[in-house]
């Protein structure tokens, strides 16, 4: 499995989401960050945006020689919490040629790349122009 290697130590990188987070289309954030143990880490959220949609995130971090989201979860929704689209890697669909990353949307499930969570916001943040 590939998984996206971050740059950064999972300190460093719960800095960057802090930072990635401010914007004033989101008007309330919830955010858990917790260390389990010093080489790894989950990253939970839910960003409620202007428009009252919703963006509920969730990311396994593993350190050790690389800092690696393992496992990632990016579900967006509209305010009547119908599907708008959702990243993930759960390994329930072989059929898709980029397995186990893939996108839901309302009405199938597509190929893509493992994306990171700057990557998922920014197409929020464009669907929110």
């Amino acid at each position: 499995m590939i998984w996206m290697v971050l740059k950064l130590s999972i300190d460093e990188y719960f800095e960057s989401i802090d930072i990635l987070l401010n914007n004033p289309l989101f008007i309330k954030i919830e955010i858990k960050k917790e260390k389990k143990s010093i080489n790894t880490a989950l990253l939970v959220g839910k960003i409620t945006l202007s428009n009252f949609s919703e963006f509920h995130f969730m990311e396994y971090i593993e350190s050790d020689s690389r800092t690696a989201v393992v496992t990632y979860r990016y579900h967006y929704q509209t305010k009547n919490k119908e599907l708008i689209f959702r990243y993930d890697n759960a390994p329930h669909h072989e059929e898709i040629k980029t397995f186990p990353h893939h996108k839901h949307t309302a009405t199938k499930v597509i190929d893509t790349k493992q994306k990171t969570l700057s990557e998922v916001i920014e197409e929020i943040l464009l669907l929110n122009r």
